[in-house]
């Protein structure tokens, strides 16, 4: 049995890109040079886009205007054990881009999150911090037109919450002195 889970663990580090140590089984081998492993990753990338672009609306917006949708999906493909069920797919893309460098694109993945946990009925409260007015950047996405660049002088503070008419809230922080 254990040759057996080592043998599905190289052909899963195979099909997610996953640098492996050079395996000494010749059907591996093969495996690793054959085109049709780069088919099976090209389906399992496409299905995990069909499950991100159904359940996380903004953020995909956002990364297909960046032009890194693709590339993004893909890293989450390989880098994280996805959920088969399309709804837990996009939540675990949503909080695997939580953290990620860019602040636009974490800022709408923590919000598209906590919108959709509070209406799952979440009862805490949420608080996420933008660079920019978040209606302004809703507007630009919806429209198709260019972002707006961050705001210097302001910070936007979104709260999201059952309490809260609506569920949301935005208050804009000074940065003046």
């Amino acid at each position: 049995m254990t040759a057996l889970a080592e043998y599905q663990r190289h052909l899963r580090d195979l099909l997610k890109n996953r640098t492996i140590s050079a395996p000494d089984d010749p059907h591996l081998q093969a495996v690793a040079r054959s085109p049709e492993l780069r088919l099976l990753r090209d389906i399992a990338v496409w299905w995990r886009e069909l499950a991100v672009n159904g359940q996380c609306t903004w953020t995909t917006r956002l990364l297909r205007q960046y032009g890194t949708f693709h590339a993004l999906v893909e890293s989450f493909y390989c880098e994280v054990k996805v959920s088969p069920y399309m709804e837990r797919a996009g939540e675990q893309f949503l909080d695997w881009l939580g953290n990620h460098e860019d602040p636009l694109i974490a800022s709408l993945a923590q919000f598209e999150r906590a919108v959709s946990r509070v209406r799952q009925g979440d009862p805490g409260e949420y608080c996420i911090a933008w660079d920019r007015n978040p209606d302004d950047l809703f507007a630009c996405l919806k429209s198709g037109s260019p972002l707006l660049p961050p705001d210097p002088d302001w910070r936007y503070l979104v709260y999201i919450s059952r309490q809260i008419p609506d569920l949301v809230r935005c208050d804009r922080i000074s940065l003046r002195s």
